[in-house]
């Protein structure tokens, strides 16, 4: 079958490849900080995305593993269009993922601070 991807260190689950963690966290904190900067409520988002619940809000952002279609279907319900890049190395991944990541959050704090 190939060489399998090495799964994301902090994961009870060592089959999911690395790369699935990292995009769910991107995306994760980009879904929390849409809802954050435009105020919408569980209710404005179901609209758009039936099937979503109240609770998944406080879930988000307490780091709940969504899987990444409701993830994406999320996204969408909030305004956010995600866009896929390719890194030739891990290592290469992990740092453009992980200044994302860093991004988004550095721009929840700032967010909050001005809250």
């Amino acid at each position: 079958m190939g060489v399998s991807i090495p799964s994301y260190p902090h994961t009870p689950n060592k089959h999911i490849p690395r790369s699935s963690h990292l995009i769910r966290e991107v995306l994760t904190q980009g879904i929390v900080n849409a809802i954050d900067s435009t105020g919408m409520t569980a209710e404005e988002i179901r609209q758009r995305y039936r099937t979503f619940r109240r609770g998944y809000v406080r879930e988000l952002r307490n780091g709940a593993p969504f899987g990444l279609d409701r993830l994406l279907a999320i996204c969408e319900s909030v305004g956010l269009f995600p866009v896929i890049a390719f890194q030739p190395t891990h290592k290469e991944q992990a740092k453009v993922m992980r200044d994302m990541l860093n991004k988004l959050l550095d721009e929840h704090d700032a967010m909050e601070e001005a809250a």
